[in-house]
């Protein structure tokens, strides 16, 4: 699309088009079963009411200036992960290796669920599935329940705060491995097969458990083996050597992630006040278009 810009700005026309007001009404466009589409007639029959350029200029610097928060979230929080990745590479990287990973922690597979008896995740209890195992955070945008009940006697597949888990399916993509560590807002979920969950044994150890298994010593490690989908097996965690630790320097480590994670957490709602902000802003200007 390029807009005639004697009626609309760029910037404006860019994100209008952004707008949750315009994404609802492609939705309702939507036709055709096996390839959803809408049609250019339609789209290009679609009307904007448009303010004039100078407010245009004025709502586009704005939303700039709320985008901006929400890219310096993110990048905050980068630059905290690199930072402990780094504290931890300090700390321990010349250490002997006369641990294996599970002497630090509880190795569990998740459980078979049926996936044919899959409900809503809002009918029932959340599933974590490799699926939802991201890049050191988790992935919602395919979800799945289990009706309550019947997960009687599969308490021990339920996740708390602080576990560690791991796809064991296509672990490693382009951008990294899909590991990440439990919180508050997953805890609660169950763990489905192909999914492993390692427990610290003593509270506060998690991200030492997470950063052992990152960059390519592990990788090396795995023996992943291939049918169809490229997986590692349970002995790849239970074999792989890890730094000796003494309980005052996985103390002192912990200490050091809990003050770098408070920082994160207060740049993560500003940034989910940015969204807010950024959502709210373009309710205003594009929701009465």
């Amino acid at each position: 699309m390029r807009p005639n810009q004697a009626l609309v700005t760029r910037k404006y026309l860019a994100a209008y088009l952004r707008s949750l007001f315009f994404l609802n009404w492609v939705s309702q466009q939507v036709d055709g079963a096996k390839m959803p589409r809408v049609s250019m007639k339609v789209l290009w029959g679609h009307r904007i009411e448009l303010p004039s350029l100078d407010e245009q200029q004025r709502i586009a610097a704005i939303l700039d200036k709320a985008d901006s928060l929400r890219r310096k979230r993110q990048e905050a929080t980068r630059l905290a992960d690199e930072f402990l990745r780094a504290v931890f590479i300090d700390m321990f990287g010349k250490k002997p290796k006369t641990k294996v990973l599970t002497d630090y922690c509880e190795f569990l597979a998740g459980f078979a669920f049926k996936s044919d008896q899959y409900v809503p995740p809002d009918g029932g209890v959340r599933l974590l599935r490799g699926i939802n195992v991201g890049i050191g955070t988790f992935e919602w945008s395919d979800s799945a329940g289990y009706q309550a009940d019947a997960i009687t006697g599969l308490d021990r597949y339920q996740l708390e705060a602080g576990d560690v888990v791991m796809a064991m399916d296509r672990p490693w993509i382009s951008s990294g491995l899909k590991c990440a560590v439990v919180d508050q807002s997953v805890a609660g979920n169950y763990l489905v097969q192909r999914v492993a969950r390692l427990r610290p044994q003593r509270p506060g150890s998690a991200m030492f458990i997470f950063n052992c298994l990152q960059g390519n010593d592990f990788k090396s490690h795995c023996r992943i083996t291939e049918t169809t989908i490229p997986h590692i097996s349970p002995k790849d965690f239970a074999t792989y050597p890890v730094p000796t630790m003494s309980a005052e320097e996985l103390s002192t480590f912990a200490c050091v992630v809990s003050k770098v994670r408070s920082m994160t957490l207060r740049a993560i709602a500003a940034g989910d006040l940015a969204d807010q902000l950024q959502s709210s802003l373009k309710d205003g200007f594009f929701g009465q278009s």
